[in-house]
């Protein structure tokens, strides 16, 4: 079966006459100059993009002839069922995006034959996402060793994250928020030093966060919020120095902010909220220059005033109401209070 005959049959089973932008489909001209379609000098087809241009329905069975994909984006359309196990024979994909569709089922473990593959994005999104994988992460993933990008966020993933997923040193992304995943963070997870994205917000997630995320020195996204998080935040964290997001809030986290959070120079948001901490707020948080997001609320046992070196810092968004922080009374801390768009937050300190 010829790879038009494919692409042909790709078009009349997703709704092709519907597609938004479908130039030269159908037509005489040469494959390669079918809208989102890529050939090689051979003519074979190669890459195939058709991120958001309206195909529906399930992929057919002739798309299987499209062997010689290297990349293949069918991301933000209204594909539904399973995600086809015959991917598992484009052994010479590098990129696979079938992001934000309606699929539903488990994520195949056939996957894990693309060897080649540098990108796997099965996500769902926040506003426009319809896709609800089930089931549990493959573990057979592991197999994937060029693996830069996993993106499964916003399904409705099952079980614990695999201790395996460690293994994948290439990762840049892991990005899977928004599940329903279970269980501890896996303690070897430190080792994916390329790490710049670590996303394992919105899921069911108990233990501790390892002291060892300290050593992610490439660290820019760092999401934990919205699990069962217990026990002290790591003072390693302020080792990261690239990190740019700080989430842990709306977790169980006890003990005192650590001081060395102080460090992160690079922080733009920093979200506590939502916690068990106890004590004051560091002053050496007046050294975090990039600073612009900043939560401490409800955290009913931190206490005293707010630092004074706060000041220092271009504030867009302060909250710490629903603890037990006050603001000092001078003239200069309250200037700066006002000065910021949105805050909201306690009392001022009685003198």
């Amino acid at each position: 079966m010829s790879e038009r005959f494919a692409l042909v049959t790709l078009y009349n089973a997703t709704g092709g006459s519907r597609w938004t932008i479908s130039d030269n489909w159908l037509t005489d001209a040469p494959t390669g100059q079918w809208r989102g379609v890529t050939t090689d000098a051979e003519g074979r087809v190669i890459g195939l993009e058709l991120s958001g241009v309206g195909l529906e329905g399930r992929l057919p069975q002739e798309f299987a002839y499209l062997t010689n994909l290297r990349r293949l984006n069918l991301s933000y359309n209204q594909l539904t069922g399973d995600i086809p196990a015959y991917l598992a024979e484009f052994t010479e994909l590098e990129e696979l995006g079938l992001a934000v569709n309606a699929l539903t089922g488990p994520i195949p473990v056939e996957l894990s034959r693309l060897t080649n593959l540098r990108v796997l994005d099965l996500s769902n999104d926040l506003f426009a996402g319809r896709n609800r994988l089930t089931g549990q992460i493959p573990s057979e993933l592991v197999q994937l060793s060029h693996l830069e990008v996993l993106n499964l966020a916003f399904n409705s993933l099952t079980g614990p994250i695999p201790a395996e997923l460690a293994s994948l040193r290439n990762l840049t992304v892991l990005d899977i928020e928004q599940n329903d995943l279970s269980g501890p963070i896996p303690s070897d997870l430190d080792n994916l030093s390329d790490l710049e994205v670590l996303s394992l917000s919105g899921n069911r997630i108990t233990g501790t966060i390892p002291s060892a995320f300290g050593d992610l020195s490439n660290l820019r996204d760092l999401k934990l919020h919205m699990n069962q998080l217990s026990g002290p935040i790591p003072p390693s964290l302020g080792r990261l120095r690239s990190l740019t997001r700080l989430s842990l809030c709306c977790n169980a986290l006890t003990g005192q902010i650590p001081p060395e959070l102080g460090n992160l120079s690079s922080v733009e948001f920093l979200g506590l909220q939502v916690n068990e901490l106890s004590g004051s707020v560091p002053s050496e948080f007046g050294r975090l220059s990039a600073l612009r997001h900043l939560y401490f609320f409800t955290n009913a046992d931190l206490r005293g005033p707010l630092p004074q070196e706060l000041v220092n810092l271009r504030l867009t968004t302060f909250n710490w109401i629903l603890a037990g922080l006050c603001s000092p009374p001078n003239a200069e801390f309250q200037n700066w209070l006002r000065s910021i768009p949105r805050y909201d937050g306690g009392g001022v300190c009685s003198t």
